[in-house]
């Protein structure tokens, strides 16, 4: 059996994207066309019952006992929860991000409690191309597959031998070698990196490895390994989830994270997003890691503890004359990279800025056949039964006709 490792993809308000005149390269992503498989409630008879599930559901998630008994379902009554919470998530246009984000946090804590994931999770037509590892990581391997007639990147964690599960495997678009176009890559990642924040979810490890490229050249955010909910909010009524998790790899870690002569762990922030955004842009540029001259971790956070970054390229190398780096680039990077948090840009400035400044970006006629997340998940509903989206069928759901489990 082969399972998709479980990210909790959705969208806020997608409308209010569009119409902001600040994030006119989010206006831009609006035209390609990929918006969530086009899985809007355009019916009547459907947005008739979606509406009023929604208004329940928001009621539930600020009701204490009502959100233990939700907790408490296991079995086929949880597993149809999990699959009516990813269906919304994949087709609804959420009325704020706050509930987007009360959503998401509902169907991990359900998946972790029950042992289950919404059914869509699982494929069971992927098939891997050779016995070559193309390349590793601290937890998994990633070997080339076939799903659909496209070729993707399958992340195989490594697990333990008592395990009873034979992989956890990730779907991706093919990992290129590199952007076909620095500057708007980098705007690509820019973009990825505010929706995160918006919706209130810290990625933590933000670096090149954990970038993948589209067949149009489009650069897309992998790997939410160690990603975090942001929002006190939620955590105050999550008592599982915790705030934004120390972790990440030291080189695109910002100073304040390193922490080395405190006892607590310091968490990732979004400022801390912000500074491992521009190592990335370095990496754009450059074409090396930062620091790529230390071999130790230990000796570069040194360096950054004590004020340094990653040095400028010299005026001969490409990145100037072949790579498209600009003084405008370098000093925005510069911006990122701050020693003080509160110092840095927010993700919003950084958009406006390459907005202002970004050339026509030619990748928007391109063709792209690579399938969205809410695209897969899609697919492996076929052939699946569904519960309607309505109120009377989460209400049967939730009836507790036997005792809470302890502890919750």
């Amino acid at each position: 059996m082969l399972l998709i490792g479980i990210y909790l993809y959705g969208f806020g308000d997608w409308e209010a994207v569009q119409k902001d005149p600040k994030l006119g390269l989010a206006g831009k992503l609006a035209r390609r066309g990929d918006y969530l498989l086009n899985l809007l409630w355009e019916h009547e008879e459907g947005a008739s019952k979606v509406t009023p599930l929604v208004a329940r559901l928001q009621v539930l998630f600020e009701n204490k006992e009502e959100y233990r008994q939700l907790l408490a379902r296991r079995d086929s009554n949880a597993q149809r929860l999990l699959d009516m919470f990813q269906r919304l998530l994949d087709i609804l246009k959420v009325p704020s991000p706050s509930f987007h984000r009360s959503l998401i946090v509902a169907t991990q804590r359900l998946a972790a409690k029950s042992g289950l994931y919404p059914a869509c999770y699982e494929l069971t037509d992927v098939t891997t191309i050779g016995d070559r590892c193309e390349s590793a990581g601290g937890f998994a391997d990633i070997y080339k597959g076939s799903f659909q007639g496209r070729v993707v990147c399958v992340k195989t964690i490594r697990l333990d031998k008592k395990t009873q599960v034979d992989h956890l495997l990730k779907l991706c678009p093919l990992l290129l070698e590199e952007p076909s176009n620095c500057k708007p890559c980098s705007a690509d990642v820019a973009e990825g990196l505010w929706f995160l924040h918006r919706t209130g979810i810290i990625h933590g490890d933000l670096k090149g490895a954990n970038i993948l490229i589209k067949e149009s050249g489009r650069a897309c955010i992998a790997d939410f390994g160690i990603s975090s909910i942001a929002d006190r909010d939620i955590l105050a009524w999550t008592t599982h989830s915790s705030a934004a998790s120390k972790g990440g790899t030291v080189r695109w870690q910002a100073p304040e994270v390193f922490n080395p002569e405190g006892e607590d762990d310091i968490p990732n922030t979004v400022a801390s997003d912000v500074y491992a955004w521009s190592c990335v842009v370095y990496e754009i540029f450059t074409e090396q890691v930062p620091f790529a001259h230390l071999q130790r971790d230990a000796a570069v956070m040194f360096k950054v503890s004590g004020g340094e970054r990653p040095t400028r390229p010299p005026q001969s190398s490409p990145s100037w004359s072949a790579w498209g780096l600009t003084e405008d680039i370098w000093t925005l990077m510069e911006d990122c990279s701050k020693s003080g948090p509160e110092d840095r840009l927010t993700t919003d400035e950084i958009i406006e800025h390459l907005e202002r400044t970004a050339p026509e970006d030619t990748r928007m006629g391109e063709s792209d056949s690579t399938l969205s997340p809410a695209e897969v998940r899609e697919i492996t509903r076929q052939g699946l039964e569904h519960d309607e989206l309505s109120v009377e069928t989460l209400e049967s759901l939730l009836d507790a006709s036997y005792p809470l489990p302890r502890g919750l």
